[in-house]
């Protein structure tokens, strides 16, 4: 357990290789409490991401895009893009395991589908519910024998609490559809 009065605060949409001052400011009874300046340098972009841009064509909107890419055989990510197309957020997956499908649920954190399978292939694959700040929520997958498939998760709450994982999953049947059958 965190000692009292603890905390973590995450800052996300910096610039890579970039200092930055943080200054916290506290406000209890009326009464307003700063603390010391602390300096702190984002790091360098992986490789792979550094020249990650997006092309926007059309009246820029608000918000962001996410979307997932791969260094294939190395390593996935989860990005977001911003109205201009500059790479503003990304969470690396590191390991063989291509980053698929990706989303924001509904209460904020964001899933991914890590795997190479596309949907009908008996390969391993699962989802990572992890939050904005980065940190791994849970891992989401079929149980075995059955395969988890890489198309379409949604998470359901009640309130606030995690009530269910909704997903396709699939197994293999051996079948021989062409014993005995003879053609024309």
């Amino acid at each position: 357990a965190r000692p009292r009065g603890v905390g973590k605060i995450v800052t996300l949409g910096l610039q890579p290789d970039t200092p930055y001052f943080h200054v916290l400011e506290r406000v209890r009874g009326g009464e307003l409490v700063t603390s010391d300046t602390v300096q702190a340098r984002s790091g360098r972009l992986p490789e792979f991401l550094r020249r990650a841009h997006m092309r926007m064509t059309g009246k820029p909107t608000s918000g962001y895009v996410l979307t997932s890419m791969a260094d294939t055989g190395r390593t996935g990510f989860v990005v977001a893009f911003d109205s201009t197309g500059r790479l503003a957020w990304y969470r690396e997956f590191p390991g063989e395991m291509p980053a698929g499908e990706t989303k924001q649920q509904p209460n904020g954190d964001f899933t991914v589908f890590l795997g190479r399978t596309p949907g009908w292939m008996f390969l391993p694959g699962w989802y990572e519910q992890f939050r904005p700040s980065g940190e791994v929520v849970r891992t989401i997958m079929a149980p075995p024998p059955l395969y988890t498939d890489n198309h379409e998760l949604l998470l359901t709450f009640r309130d606030t609490v995690f009530e269910a994982a909704h997903f396709f999953s699939f197994d293999g049947r051996p079948y021989d559809g062409f014993a005995g059958d003879t053609l024309a």
